[in-house]
């Protein structure tokens, strides 16, 4: 049955980061103000804790209109669990007294809930985000549909389990392997074991590294579990899809990005746009296998948001490795381009994450000053971007968009950001 929801009309923004992992990072409480830069005229924005009146008044000049956007905010303490925005009488009665549909960052059952309490409709279907939107969910969907993802095992849950699946796979020949818990995100809750490593550790040994692995991020859904697969090697790029499946069941392809990719586990730190690491046949098998996955999961009753991530190696093999049945990074960073520029036609950007340290006491005041001559400049239709500064206070996280009309103007504009906010984090060493 399909959602009646009116994608036009006015919205609730309610974009937590609904998974356990938050509760021990106060800082990713603070994500939820992201949700600002899609707010437009006659919405209502929640967050946990108050905005950055100067920061308010930033995304003014560059002409959001944060005057005819109603903010509600916690009364109590916003730095209180994952399900904390969720329970408050406070946020609940205004959300109750608000017009329009819920619009969500994560799908879970905490959504669900809160859309029945409070009476109003949500975009998204959590029971078939959280069934899909694992790892395991998600490899087991691509075998299904033939679309290529790396060799493994799903739905592990016990510490034996995940050891024999890492010996059968070394014994096939795996260089390396990585255990996914099955909510993990952006690289958090997966672990890289190498097969050397492995052969030198006892049973013992085995078995307590991976049931840390297990339990890296605890996991919100009861059933969910891990998947163990192998380690893509000569991996080049990571291209990104980021689709949308409309009340109607109707798909639209929303972009495609390249990821910026970091460290062991390859975290996601960022990524440009457009994606232009694979061309030709790769990228017509690329949209091929993303709009393939978009139908499947639209047939079964998938709405909502969704990134697909796949990783490219110097053979041109292209595996699909995750699906982040929400909102993906990628969202953001999108929604305040199409902002500026009116739509996506003829213009390049770079989304980057940067951390400066924890209590580095920085504002979005020194933010905004060090960011100097790189600045959006409305008239020319390029430069920096701020879209996300709620954790810069606690964590020292902020995240920035380098716009340009062609890649070189991206790039240049990027350049000089790294330039600016790179030497603020050594400071706060």
């Amino acid at each position: 049955m399909k959602t009646k929801i009116d994608l036009d009309g006015p919205k609730i923004i309610l974009h937590n980061i609904t998974t356990r992992a938050v509760d021990k990072n106060v800082s990713l409480f603070n994500f939820d103000q992201r949700g600002l830069v899609y707010a437009s005229a006659g919405d209502t924005v929640i967050t946990r804790n108050p905005v950055d009146a100067d920061y308010l008044d930033y995304l003014t000049g560059l002409g959001w209109p944060i005057d005819e956007v109603t903010h509600i905010h916690a009364a109590g303490d916003g730095n209180s669990g994952y399900k904390y925005i969720f329970t408050r009488p406070e946020i609940i009665a205004a959300v109750n007294r608000s017009s329009g549909y819920l619009d969500t960052y994560h799908l879970t059952t905490e959504e669900r809930h809160f859309a029945l309490v409070t009476g109003k409709p949500l975009y998204g279907r959590p029971e078939i985000a959280q069934r899909f939107g694992t790892k395991s969910g998600f490899a087991s969907l691509c075998l299904q549909l033939g679309i290529p993802v790396p060799a493994g095992y799903s739905g592990l849950q016990e510490p034996d389990q995940v050891v024999r699946s890492l010996d059968a796979l070394f014994k096939e020949g795996a260089r390396a392997c990585v255990v996914k818990e099955d909510e993990g995100t952006a690289s958090y809750g997966s672990t890289v074991i190498e097969h050397g490593e492995f052969d030198r550790m006892g049973q013992q040994e085995r078995l307590e590294t991976v049931a840390a692995a297990l339990h890296r991020i605890e996991q919100i859904n009861v059933r969910s579990s891990a998947r163990v697969e192998v380690w893509v090697d000569g991996v080049i790029s990571s291209p990104s899809a980021q689709l949308q499946v409309l009340p109607n069941g109707e798909i639209r392809f929303n972009s495609t990005h390249d990821q910026m990719l970091y460290g062991r586990e390859q975290e996601y730190i960022g990524a440009s746009y457009p994606c232009r690491s694979a061309e030709g046949g790769i990228m017509d098998k690329f949209l091929t296998d993303a709009q393939a996955i978009a139908v499947a999961l639209a047939e079964r009753g998938y709405t909502g948001h969704m990134g697909l991530d796949a990783v490219l190696t110097r053979d041109g093999e292209l595996f699909w490795v995750d699906a982040n049945l929400r909102k993906p990074g990628t969202f953001y960073p999108r929604i305040v381009t199409e902002r500026l520029r009116g739509s996506l036609e003829k213009v390049c950007y770079y989304a980057r994450n940067f951390h400066l340290g924890r209590d580095c006491g920085y504002s979005f005041a020194d933010m905004y000053e060090a960011l100097g001559e790189f600045r959006y400049d409305k008239l020319k239709g390029s430069g920096a971007v701020i879209y996300n500064m709620g954790a810069l206070a606690q964590e020292g996280r902020l995240d920035i968009v380098s716009i340009g009309g062609c890649p070189e103007d991206a790039r240049y504009v990027y350049g000089g950001v790294c330039s600016a906010i790179e030497p603020m984090a050594v400071r706060c060493q």
